[in-house]
């Protein structure tokens, strides 16, 4: 007898998440962020000349929440792959916030050049401290006017 799985079962094995259903421990919490001012990028470039296979990019720039400034986003990229002009990377972000960091890391597309992809980026959250120990959720970034980046952050945690 083949046994199915609920559907938001199959949804988190196919998405890596550990666990799905009933969350009776709190409320999803929502933090929108923007990054403002000057970008400090660092490139490093071990493969062949140019974006390849190895490339690895950290950044780090100030993030604020309705105009005051409340953290930093400090994050790394690497390329893991190309192909039909994409580079597949893998990208984790750190927000640090006056009561803790949130942690997001995942895979996805972008063209050389392009820090995120107009149709945006979701990555998991993957770790989490102060406030946000044990949280749970998704963070989605998306490219906004001055080549800036917001970020909605939206989780639970066990309290």
């Amino acid at each position: 007898m083949q046994r199915l799985l609920p559907l938001c079962v199959v949804g988190a094995l196919a998405l890596g998440v550990a666990a799905c259903g009933d969350d009776d421990d709190g409320d999803t919490q929502k933090l929108t962020l923007e990054t403002k001012g000057a970008l400090t990028l660092f490139v490093e470039d071990n493969g062949r000349r140019g974006p390849t296979a190895g490339d690895e990019r950290t950044y780090s720039q100030p993030l604020l929440e309705d105009g005051e400034q409340v953290g930093t986003i400090d994050g790394s990229t690497t390329i893991i792959g190309e192909s039909e002009g994409f580079e597949h990377r893998l990208g984790t972000t750190q927000f640090t916030l006056a009561d803790g960091t949130i942690l997001a890391s995942g895979i996805y597309d972008a063209k050389p050049g392009v820090a995120v992809p107009a149709r945006g980026v979701v990555r998991p959250i993957v770790g989490g401290t102060g406030t946000y120990e044990g949280a749970e959720g998704t963070v989605t970034q998306t490219a906004i006017s001055g080549g800036q980046i917001r970020s909605v952050i939206e989780f639970t945690t066990d309290d």
